[in-house]
């Protein structure tokens, strides 16, 4: 009797043991559901908020985007000729101004005025003075590329910028700007300047010898390739690779607005500050439109080998760039040109007035930007030409320089 007794005890308390175990697991698995449930429901009522606002399912939150660290302060564009660049100086003399930073502007009775260096590296002489307790800070004008001009005007922290264009389109509009479409049609009698083009691809002696300077693997140059190794592969290759290490971004115009949205990233920029309107745009182009066969591209190719060689390289540069800049670096790019798209539309309307109505068009805060607006006046200054902004500038330039000399 005693022995049974013992025995069913023995079988209760494990029973009981058992089911004590059961409810601690259950409490805890009810512990883990409460707590799983409450920090997915914080999570997914601030998805919900951010769509609210972004109206992408492709955008989160703004801790999930690309946030820059430092905000760039000297800043050298390489204004290379015929690629877009009067568009990006236009930017970065805005840029530079808004932040009351020094320019390095040209003096405007300099003859090519809007030069830094006249087909040669930076000239001081060219430059003007600012007060010699201050320093340089943002660099757009024309000169040739020189890593250490560069550096002792801006300093050794500087942020290199350049600009490259393809080489038969850069050529093209060469052509058109500096005359050489002219003086082929005053040597040929021919009107048809898709024919000039044509004969020009297969004979470059035809280029007056003052034109070729412009002409003939332009770009390269400007970015300080000397004439006597343009066809030197060698020097070309470890040219390329020089550059590479120098500069931080070279934009690419075909991928223009690409371009800028990582301009934005390394300096530091606004989304306004990376506004702009096309300048110095060619409207015959549509009027007259040129028509380069294949075998006068491959020409052309062939001519301005140099180029061709810089395109290819910082072209393949930006595409990796972008490919490796991650954080929806492509939702960032589309939310610009959308703001971008509209902004032009307000300026034109503006311009159309002769931006004598003071109006403002307001931005709605994205993940990719502050809520901000874009003023007449704003309008007018994004589309003035450079010799009227350098001019503006310069007279507050000077103004600064005489209040220091008192």
């Amino acid at each position: 009797m005693k022995q049974g007794k013992s025995t069913k005890d023995q079988e209760k308390g494990e029973e009981h043991s058992h089911i004590k175990r059961s409810t601690g697991i259950l409490r805890i698995l009810s512990f883990l559901c409460i707590l799983f449930t409450v920090v997915f429901y914080s999570h997914f009522r601030e998805f919900l908020n951010s769509l609210s606002t972004t109206k992408d399912i492709d955008y989160y939150h703004r801790s999930h985007v690309h946030v820059c660290q430092q905000r760039a302060v000297n800043v050298a564009f390489l204004k290379v000729h015929k690629t877009g660049g009067t568009t990006v100086s236009n930017i970065l003399l805005r840029y530079g101004d808004s932040r009351g930073l020094n320019i390095a502007l040209p003096k405007l009775n300099s003859p090519k005025w809007n030069y830094l260096g006249f087909n040669t590296i930076l000239q001081r002489d060219r430059i003007f003075p600012i007060p010699p307790t201050e320093t340089y800070n943002i660099l757009c004008n024309h000169a040739i590329y020189s890593r250490n001009s560069f550096r002792e005007l801006l300093g050794a922290d500087v942020v290199n910028i350049g600009i490259i264009r393809e080489p038969v389109s850069q050529f093209v509009s060469a052509a058109h700007f500096f005359g050489l479409l002219r003086e082929l049609q005053f040597k040929l009698k021919i009107k048809n300047k898709s024919e000039l083009i044509s004969k020009f691809s297969k004979n470059p002696n035809l280029c007056p010898d003052l034109l070729k300077i412009y002409m003939h693997n332009r770009m390269s140059f400007d970015f300080g390739l000397e004439a006597k190794d343009f066809d030197n592969e060698t020097a070309i290759d470890e040219f390329l690779r020089s550059l590479d290490k120098d500069f931080a971004l070279v934009i690419v115009t075909e991928y223009f607005d690409e371009s800028l949205v990582l301009l934005k990233r390394i300096l530091c920029m606004n989304l306004k500050d990376i506004l702009y309107i096309p300048l110095n745009v060619n409207t015959r182009k549509k009027r007259e439109p040129i028509i380069v066969s294949e075998e006068d591209k491959f020409n052309i190719r062939q001519y301005n080998h140099a180029d061709l060689k810089l395109y290819q390289y910082f072209k393949d540069e930006l595409i990796k760039q972008l490919q490796q800049s991650g954080n929806n670096i492509n939702n960032e790019i589309q939310n610009f040109k959308s703001i971008h798209k509209s902004v032009i539309h307000f300026c034109n309307e503006r311009k159309s007035e002769k931006f004598s109505n003071s109006k403002v068009f307001e931005i709605e805060e994205t993940i990719w930007n502050d809520n901000f607006t874009v003023t007449t006046r704003e309008c007018e200054i994004m589309m003035e030409y450079e010799f009227k902004t350098v001019k503006r500038l310069t007279k507050k330039a000077e103004a600064k320089f005489k209040i220091w000399k008192r």
